[in-house]
């Protein structure tokens, strides 16, 4: 069964869609509140654990929102055989989606943790 992603832009309403996901007794993952989530450095992948608040100007122009591939992939396995819901949108998500293995991935794009 499939691993459904609840994507959007910030404030859409994809954690309020996990909770009623929830409420409904589905299986559903509040990327943001779950650790699937962590800041990190666009160049070198490196996780932030401590990043500022409030962030400096030019902060959010290195470091980027990104979702651990291997918690996901973690995720889906765990899943496997029913429908699970992932809500949340990080910068890689594209590359953090299972692909159908006959397709390449693209060249240009580094496949950060």
């Amino acid at each position: 069964m499939p691993l459904v992603w609840v994507t959007g832009n910030a404030g859409a309403g994809k954690s309020a869609v996990c909770a009623l996901l929830k409420a409904r007794g589905e299986l559903a993952v509040d990327a943001d509140g779950e650790g699937y989530h962590h800041w990190a450095d666009r160049t070198s992948g490196q996780v932030v654990t401590d990043p500022p608040d409030p962030v400096p100007a030019g902060w959010l122009d290195r470091f980027g929102w990104r979702v651990s591939r291997a918690k996901v992939e973690a995720l889906a396995a765990r899943t496997a055989g029913e429908i699970a819901f992932f809500c949340g949108c990080p910068e890689n998500a594209s590359r953090s989606r299972r692909r159908d293995p006959r397709r390449r991935p693209p060249d240009s794009v580094p496949d950060l943790p």
